[in-house]
């Protein structure tokens, strides 16, 4: 028997007025964005896997994969430049390709799905492509993993979510996909929404936040180490702390917010230390969903938000507090049309351009922003284990840097992060990395500084 199988599934769906649309702002944006890295466009695709899938048969996953492409139009629209216009197009017909791999002899399933994952994940969308790949690992016609890849165009950071829990639903319900209790506007409707008065109304308000909010930026947040023209030279670092992610999980309870909100409140801390600035003036790349109260939609909201906020002598709480505030009120008012925003970044200090050279990777949900942890539980047994562990180099923490595509305009940009790791882009033309390891370094110890005061505050 073969390891592998291909099963097309064909779709065929009701045909709207409208299939050909302009497209969003948000689609514009990742468009422009994934058009700077052509060389890498599969670092941009999202993902994730299933591994609870409740004994799903092949055919059920095949009904539930039709489902899914007939709630979410994005997961079906593909993209074209027509008179030289950015345009999207809903496909009401067509297949899906679903990749069937057989269940090792062994039993490791994890690893089968990984490898399925790792091989779908990383081959590149074309903007004409269908933007959704599935697979699963198959055992005698029962699916024990599930594997779904999206191109960036079809879903953000904001999206994957709100679909895992959709498949998560279906799969937990005999292969049925749960009702829908509102509306979920779809990438046409959204850019009709977006030219019509209250989609114009709202881009200027933004248009607005955004040209207060940039006049208050520097030229540029990073001085140039070197003279001349020189070739820029790209690298990637890549930072693994596990007593940063137990630091981060005390500090996560204590202050009753969010780990988002925690790592990202370091960063931004580290990188003013690192400009000797007593602000941080930066842009933080997000899916700013429940601006537009689309929560429930899957598709690509993704935009650049201004983030300025005095760092100075202020106490962690109160950072935390105003990073908290500053988010908040940037969601509230930050998305926008990227063309704008970028002719405003170019006038707005004084008529000279704004360099947003430091740019964050951050997707939040609208709960995360004031999320509500319980302090009351006992963090004591955490906090010994920070201030007694013993953390092995190489296993427990690393330090690594490769080579790194590069990323017009910025000369650091925060890939990604997550309590336990985080991924930095640096222009070398701008950053020492000497100056870069000390900074990542350096947030773990802003942790481990902040849980020894929770622990002398406890002890009192």
């Amino acid at each position: 028997m073969k390891s592998s199988l291909t099963i097309q599934v064909p779709f065929s769906f009701p045909r709207p007025a409208t299939t050909i649309a302009p497209v969003t702002h948000g689609q514009k944006f990742m468009w422009d964005l994934l058009l700077l890295t052509p060389e890498n466009l599969a670092f941009n695709n999202v993902g994730f896997m299933i591994n609870d899938t409740n004994g799903v048969t092949i055919d059920e996953v095949r009904s539930i994969v039709l489902q899914m492409l007939d709630r979410n139009e994005s997961l079906r629209t593909v993209f074209h430049v027509i008179d030289e216009r950015h345009t999207q197009e809903l496909l009401t017909s067509g297949e899906i390709s679903v990749e069937c791999w057989l269940s090792s002899d062994g039993g490791d399933d994890d690893a089968r799905a990984m490898s399925l994952y790792s091989w779908l994940v990383n081959q590149p969308f074309a903007m004409s492509d269908f933007p959704a790949r599935v697979g699963c690992v198959v055992d005698n016609e029962t699916v024990k993993r599930l594997v779904l890849v999206f191109s960036h165009m079809a879903i953000d950071g904001g999206g994957v979510p709100v679909l895992r829990k959709q498949l998560l639903s279906a799969l937990q319900n005999g292969g049925l996909y749960p009702n829908n209790s509102g509306s979920v506007r779809q990438p046409i409707e959204q850019a009709a929404w977006e030219q019509a008065e209250l989609g114009r109304r709202s881009t200027s308000q933004s248009a607005l936040y955004w040209k207060n909010a940039l006049s208050k930026f520097p030229p540029r947040m990073f001085e140039i180490n070197q003279d001349g023209q020189a070739a820029e030279e790209w690298q990637e670092l890549s930072f693994f702390s596990r007593r940063m992610g137990d630091c981060v999980e005390v500090l996560e309870r204590f202050y009753r917010t969010s780990d988002t909100t925690i790592v990202l409140t370091m960063l931004l801390h580290a990188m003013a230390k690192y400009a000797q600035k007593d602000y941080i003036a930066t842009t933080i790349c997000t899916s700013n969903r429940f601006h537009q109260h689309v929560e429930d939609s899957v598709g690509t909201f993704a935009q650049d938000i201004p983030l300025y906020a005095k760092i100075g002598h202020v106490d962690m709480s109160s950072l935390i507090e105003e990073i908290q505030d500053n988010l908040y009120t940037s969601y509230q008012y930050g998305l926008g049309d990227p063309l704008e925003i970028t002719r405003i970044s170019r006038t707005a200090h004084n008529g000279f351009p704004v360099s947003l050279d430091s740019r964050i990777n951050v997707h939040y949900e609208k709960s995360a922003l004031h999320n509500s942890s319980d302090r009351s539980q006992d963090l004591s047994d955490k906090i010994d284990r920070i201030l007694t562990g013993s953390y092995i180099h190489g296993k427990d923490f690393a330090v690594s840097w490769s080579d790194g595509v590069p990323h017009l305009g910025k000369s650091l940009y925060v890939m990604s992060y997550s309590p336990r790791k985080i991924l930095f882009l640096c222009n070398l033309n701008y950053m020492k990395k000497t100056k870069v390891e000390e900074m990542a370094m350096g947030i773990e110890e802003t942790l481990l500084n902040l849980v020894l005061e929770i622990h002398e505050s406890v002890s009192c």
